[in-house]
């Protein structure tokens, strides 16, 4: 079974190479002078069930047509495996930079060894991830601690809302969101002495068909839910359909930021939305790639967020 799994792990990886060359020589046969040739920049896309991604994916793909920048897309599914195996597959035909918003935040040690030996920038997007050595990653994207803290306080704020039971529903375990909002939250009721707890704190895997089952599970067993901490888009998304289904009037505090969260943000059925703007995170993501591809070391982009309150904007 296991010499199977390999064959099939190496079937996938000749594929996706073969693609790659398919593109590149179509890209090398073209008249562009040497001296003119333009960047290509690899993006590894990973499957999602948050339209919050999509919104990312395109803000990039667009800053980077307008960079002047050709960019090759590999899907890749939602483990570091899959997700590691498709930067190799770019880096074998050696493209210019790597763009990827990593599932986990640890198993990259061998990979960005390969990437940084082949002399090929990565820049991570949205999530951390553990470098062998420092200066070797570019991030882009927040400050999930102290985005969670503000929101803490806001709900902290509201009459009544420090004697809540907080029903945490998590992304992946191993990814640095996760950690970062998960102690960025906790942390924040510790410095405020809030009696305030967690009592029920579960991963879904960033999946809205997940958030939708445990919310769906919890109601159907009376679990108090006082407060919904959602990490993602997704989860909001998940979490507040189940809510309606079952008649629960219940605050949530999320993180994200595509049209659909907004729209609930703005009709009340998010109390507290930690923005993050898609957008402007696809552009910065693609300056990050322009510095680093003029020799610039590896860096750390943070985009603001801002906490909106129920109704507000």
């Amino acid at each position: 079974m296991k010499s199977y799994s390999r064959w099939i792990g190496c079937a996938g990886l000749v594929l996706a190479t073969g693609v790659i060359w398919a593109m590149l020589h179509l890209h090398m046969q073209t008249d562009v002078p040497a001296q003119t040739a333009k960047h290509i920049l690899g993006v590894v896309v990973t499957e999602s069930e948050d339209t919050w991604h999509t919104m990312v994916q395109e803000s990039l793909l667009d800053a980077a047509a307008a960079q002047g920048l050709d960019v090759i897309t590999l899907d890749a599914a939602r483990t570091t495996d899959a997700q590691a195996e498709q930067v190799r597959a770019l880096i074998i035909y050696q493209v210019d930079a790597i763009v990827l918003a990593p599932v986990a935040e640890t198993g990259w040690d061998y990979v960005f060894q390969e990437a940084q030996d082949a002399g090929i920038p990565i820049v991570t997007v949205n999530k951390r991830a553990a470098a062998p050595q420092p200066g070797l990653v570019s991030y882009v994207g927040y400050d999930y601690s102290a985005a969670a803290q503000a929101a803490a306080r806001a709900w902290l704020k509201m009459p009544g809302g420090h004697r809540d039971n907080v029903v945490e529903l998590c992304g992946t375990v191993d990814a640095s969101s996760t950690r970062e909002i998960a102690g960025g939250f906790r942390r924040c009721l510790r410095q405020m002495d809030a009696p305030a707890r967690i009592n029920y704190s579960v991963s879904t895997e960033f999946m809205r068909s997940r958030a939708k089952e445990v919310v769906e599970w919890l109601a159907g067993r009376d679990h108090r839910m006082d407060l919904i901490l959602a990490h993602s888009d997704g989860i909001t998304a998940g979490a507040v359909e189940a809510l309606e289904t079952a008649g629960l009037e219940v605050r949530v505090c999320a993180f994200g930021g595509s049209e659909q969260v907004l729209q609930m943000q703005r009709s009340g059925q998010i109390s507290w939305l930690a923005y993050l703007d898609p957008a402007l995170l696809g552009e910065q993501a693609v300056a990050e790639v322009q510095e680093r591809l003029s020799g610039a070391p590896a860096a750390e982009r943070l985009c603001p967020v801002q906490i909106l309150e129920r109704g507000g904007r």
